[in-house]
């Protein structure tokens, strides 16, 4: 088969819908890159941490530059990412973050090196941790000063509380979590300012969300954190040591930690609709849509919830508000209580608050109703 034949072969490959994303980040880059001996097709941001692995693992040809042999030609033939991806993936851990565009970026190298290096995401062999238990150091953000402190952090071994305690000979924390109350994700460089980082949103006993911000200089380390938090929660809830359905496992993963829907500045008005534009760091989480003075404030200055749209409930045009301020930029989300005005640094940035309040929207119909 000549060189033009093959070149023309691995664009029909490509045009299957099961490699229309990259095997590993789901991303909808183009795929300029294959691992022939694995069978799929990959971006050109994955294609850095497969050369990193080993050609006895991953060997990678690019689609158009390389040159192709029939036999390679063919294994990509048999495989598509869809169906390679029900072996590589075919039981990733309930305390194991899903990659994600949101978390991508921290996650990619050791997604890719659980999956094809350590073989975590096969069902091959047990991944349940031996204990629930976790102690180490992490940079703390101060809830006032704008300061980053070396503290402390403990799983306790009955996987009910986290705690952070000021030095390590401390006998007492200077303060406890329950586990169960703890949303973590991660956080990256745009936000936090350090490329491994961890947020905590917590409630706290008298109804407030609190925000803790932690990272540490190794990528890996701040992973270990996430996936023992969720293992802890998994162990509170009761569903770490049981088999989960398939269908079931999104439902699940979603009460271990939810990510953040969107996040960034918006600008809104007080309870007036003339009253002035303020900027504010918006994040929008699970149902609700919290707004503080900036993007690493502990507490927010008011937590909006999301309804039923036959409750009230819209995100929409604010055409009137627009021509009044001469731009095109603001929208109006809708509550049975109050209108809350608003406005975007630019319209993509507008049209993607309004996408995601509306998946918010759906998503409350979605669970609320079971379906």
């Amino acid at each position: 088969m000549s060189s033009t034949r093959h070149k023309e072969e691995l664009k029909k490959l490509l045009q299957r819908p099961e490699n229309s994303i990259c095997a590993d980040c789901k991303g909808k880059k183009s795929l300029e890159w294959a691992s022939f001996n694995l069978g799929v097709f990959i971006c050109t941001d994955c294609v850095t941490v497969h050369r990193s692995l080993g050609v006895h693992i991953s060997k990678v040809k690019s689609v158009f530059l390389d040159d192709w042999t029939d036999t390679a030609i063919q294994i990509m033939a048999d495989n598509d990412n869809k169906s390679a991806n029900k072996m590589w993936e075919k039981r990733v851990p309930i305390f194991f973050p899903r990659i994600s565009a949101r978390n991508v970026e921290m996650l990619r190298e050791h997604w890719i090196k659980a999956k094809y290096e350590n073989r975590l995401f096969t069902g091959e062999k047990s991944t349940i941790p031996l204990s629930t238990a976790k102690r180490g150091f992490l940079w703390k953000k101060g809830k006032i000063k704008n300061e980053w402190n070396r503290r402390l952090f403990v799983l306790s071994d009955d996987a009910t509380t986290l705690s952070y305690f000021i030095n390590e000979k401390d006998i007492e924390p200077k303060s406890e979590m329950s586990v169960e109350c703890i949303n973590a994700t991660l956080v990256g460089k745009q936000k936090l300012g350090k490329p491994y980082g961890l947020q905590l949103l917590y409630k706290e006993s008298d109804g407030k969300t609190r925000n803790f911000y932690m990272y540490s200089e190794s990528g890996k380390e701040v992973i270990d954190w996430l996936c023992a938090i969720r293992t802890a929660k998994a162990a509170v809830l009761g569903c770490l040591y049981k088999s989960i359905p398939e269908q079931e496992e999104e439902r699940i993963s979603r009460m271990l930690s939810i990510e953040f829907l969107h996040e960034g500045y918006l600008e809104k008005t007080g309870p007036k609709e003339n009253g002035a534009f303020r900027r504010r760091w918006f994040s929008l989480y699970d149902r609700k849509l919290m707004y503080f003075k900036g993007p690493l404030e502990p507490y927010p200055l008011g937590e909006i919830d999301i309804g039923l749209q036959d409750r009230g409930y819209k995100v929409q045009e604010d055409d009137i508000a627009s021509h009044q301020r001469g731009d095109g930029f603001c929208f109006v989300f809708k509550t049975p209580g109050r209108n809350y005005y608003l406005r975007a640094d630019s319209a993509s940035e507008k049209r993607k608050w309004m996408r995601a309040l509306n998946e918010a929207l759906d998503s409350v119909h979605f669970y609320l109703n079971g379906k």
